[in-house]
């Protein structure tokens, strides 16, 4: 009889406990070794647009990418469905991520889990490159009408 297939092991269980602090210096390096600049931390937005004084985890303003650290998933129910529950920061957050999208950023939300198994440096690779790749044909189309 044949063995039902399996899905190939990840590089850590789903339950794993992750040090977040490790964690957040292993991404920094990470982002170091794989050519990116260095994000700015705890980066505060749209204080002197609208009075907010909301926090991004990493970001790079300079082009409107930032990366946000979800806690709490490893919980049932946990992670934002946990935080509705918490006196609205669900609400609050869901307001952060609407104004960034409006404002133009490019926001990267991340658990743990996506830092330690390597996801969440291939996303913002990814918005890098889909940044680099926008900025050049928005030059492209300057030369156009100037030309």
């Amino acid at each position: 009889m044949a063995q039902p297939h399996k899905r190939a092991p990840r590089k850590r269980a789903r339950n794993a406990t992750y040090s977040p602090d490790v964690l957040r210096l292993a991404l920094d390096a990470a982002i170091a070794a794989a050519g990116l600049p260095a994000a700015r931390k705890e980066y505060q937005f749209a204080r002197a647009q609208i009075g907010r004084q909301w926090r991004l985890d990493l970001s790079w303003p300079e082009v409107k990418i930032c990366l946000e650290i979800e806690g709490g998933t490893h919980i049932e129910g946990g992670g934002a469905h946990q935080r509705a529950g918490r006196g609205g920061r669900y609400l609050s957050d869901m307001e952060k991520y609407n104004t960034l999208a409006l404002w133009g950023w490019m926001l990267v939300r991340v658990t743990y889990e996506m830092i330690a198994d390597g996801r969440a440096l291939a996303w913002l690779q990814e918005a890098f490159a889909s940044r680099a790749a926008s900025a050049a044909v928005s030059g492209r189309e300057r030369e156009e009408q100037a030309g």
